[in-house]
């Protein structure tokens, strides 16, 4: 396995991806099906649950989620201290930042903080039934080995913990494993839970190492006997209760590419129609612990919105906060895209979309979408629905990130 070091070593970047023997997995992912969700629909309790990445803005909603949902789960948090500030004061700070709330009754009886991460093995002596691993980085590229230190030794550290506690392994990932189709190959209309790796080219660091991290539980499930599931999220965004959005909003790959196109200030005729979810934090920990409870046999699930927009009409919408974006003749936007890339100022804004541009220009490469039809008929089977995606709810969050200066920094 190649580290992450820099761009990965090997001419070939997936060449650690295609080279293993993906039967067990697929045969594994062969039964996550609807029918051995029937047949087994019986929710098992979390029970005590060891949460990873709870400072980040899906892991501190899940652990919302564990407190205020299930109120027998007692959540023990595996976090790091950062800048001399403990790892409980850092929990407390972001949970009164996005609650009003830190929970102070709850700290000894139902919350227990413990100093560490995953990239070592994990230690806990306490009674774990349930790990929720939400530890990732998720910048694209890293000149070290953080990126797979956490998104890859991360998982095999929880892996080995759960199998020697008997718990059950949650992990957090990407839709974004997809991939892109090259030149028509994988021939497929869509990404779906049935499926992990088909030939698909992997584009970066940070997509790299979750299509590792999955492979490495999802082998665990087939040979180990290893209990877990694979949660692939979608687009990140603001709470629907409140419009609240992360801290951090410039670590988020959709924002990314919306300033990009804003400080271009044009859109390409072609991409107008392209779908855009946002997936509201508070609805996707809701989904995630739900579908966690689920039984065995089913092992991937795509919690992201089933309903969408059109980035065209999101791009229109920015007018809203007085941003304008034109649309222009894809050769034009070519051409605009290329001035802002000799511009020094410009250029490292550019990365997230530069990220995913074809390299070599002979190739056809189509992003493939993913589908999640499956995970939608488990969850209205156990009375959740997304709810549908209003221009009340976006109008907002470009109101909100817009007032952090999003846009100009």
């Amino acid at each position: 396995q190649s580290s992450a070091q820099g761009p990965l070593s090997s001419k070939d970047p997936d060449a650690d991806i295609k080279d293993f023997d993906y039967t067990n997995i697929d045969a594994l992912l062969k039964s996550n099906t609807l029918d051995n969700f029937r047949n087994d629909s019986q929710l098992r309790p979390l029970g005590n649950v060891l949460l990873t990445g709870a400072t980040g803005f899906l892991g501190i909603h899940v652990f919302r989620c564990l407190v205020e949902q299930h109120p027998d789960t007692i959540i023990h948090c595996l976090l790091r201290s950062k800048r001399g500030i403990s790892a409980e004061e850092r929990l407390r700070q972001l949970l009164f930042y996005y609650f009003e709330r830190d929970y102070t009754d709850l700290f000894g009886s139902r919350i227990f903080v413990h100093e560490g991460d995953v990239t070592a093995p994990v230690t806990l002596s306490d009674d774990i039934n349930t790990v929720i691993n939400c530890a990732a980085i998720v910048k694209h590229f890293s000149k070290g080995s953080e990126i797979e230190d956490v998104n890859v030794g991360g998982v095999r550290n929880c892996i080995d913990f759960c199998l020697a506690h008997n718990a059950r392994l949650i992990q957090i990932s990407t839709y974004s494993v997809a991939g892109a189709a090259v030149d028509g190959k994988p021939d497929i209309p869509a990404y779906s839970e049935q499926m992990l790796f088909l030939g698909q080219r992997i584009h970066n660091q940070y997509i790299h190492s979750k299509i590792m991290g999955e492979r490495l539980l999802l082998d665990a499930i087939a040979t180990r006997g290893l209990d877990a599931k694979v949660m692939r999220v979608g687009n990140l965004s603001a709470r629907s209760e409140d419009g609240e959005f992360q801290i951090n909003v410039g670590t988020n790959s959709f924002m990314g590419r919306l300033k990009i196109y804003q400080m271009l200030g044009a859109l390409p005729y072609s991409a107008y129609q392209s779908p855009v979810e946002f997936s509201p934090i508070d609805e996707t920990a809701a989904a995630i612990c739900l579908l966690a409870q689920t039984s065995s046999s089913c092992v991937v699930y795509h919690p992201y919105n089933s309903h969408s927009q059109m980035l065209g009409d999101i791009l229109k919408e920015m007018k809203t906060i007085g941003r304008n974006v034109r649309l222009v003749e894809d050769s034009e936007f070519v051409d605009i895209l290329n001035q802002a890339k000799a511009d020094p100022a410009k250029q490292e804004k550019l990365s997230a979309m530069l990220a995913y541009e074809n390299k070599q220009s002979h190739e056809i490469i189509r992003m493939l979408p993913p589908t999640n039809d499956y995970t939608l008929q488990v969850l209205l089977r156990l009375g959740f629905r997304w709810n549908a995606t209003s221009w009340d709810y976006i109008d907002r969050f470009l109101a909100q990130i817009d007032g952090l200066l999003f846009f100009d920094n």
